[in-house]
Parts: C-alpha cells; structure tokens; sequence
C-alpha cells in the first residue's frame, strides 16, 4: 500500500497485469468535501475499490474527507482476471 501510485481529480487508465492483482494508488484532496470514486472495465470484469485513511482503517461511503491528509485507494477485480480499467476520482 505504501509503494501507491498518486491519484488526483482525474481519470487514470490502468490495468490488472495477472491474475488476483490490485492496485493502490494514493490521495491527497485539496479541500473538505466528499468526492466521488468510480471504476470502469471490460466486459465481464467486476471492480471495486476501497478507500483507507493514513492509518489503515477504511473509510465508510459518502463521507468528507480532509485537506491534506492522505488517503490510499485499493482497486480490485472480482473476477480476478487481468485487463484494463480507468479509475476517476470526481
């Protein structure tokens, strides 16, 4: 989690490469507020994420989250099969 790839108010285009892989990435907002995390993919592909604050506990849905504090972001495919995927954080 820690080697996390940075996130900002955008869309990544990235991929799964193998099976049973997933992506952290990391996110640092620029103001209190509670923003929106979306996920796309292939066809027959299931993906999720989950937000965790600094300290390894995960942040419940539709809550603010502060200025300037870190945030890290799980992205994981259900189906566990490698293929491309775009996350947006809005």
């Amino acid at each position: 989690m820690f080697t996390a790839s940075t996130l900002s108010l955008s869309t990544k285009n990235a991929c799964f490469d193998y099976y049973d892989d997933v992506d952290f990435y990391t996110f640092v907002p620029t103001s209190t507020k509670t923003y929106t995390l979306s996920t796309t993919c292939d066809s027959g592909d299931d993906i999720d994420g989950i937000i965790y604050d600094c300290n390894g506990n995960i942040i419940a849905t539709a809550k603010n989250v502060t200025s300037g504090k870190r945030y890290f972001i799980k992205i994981y495919n259900y189906a566990h099969n490698p293929g491309e995927y775009t996350v947006t954080i809005s």
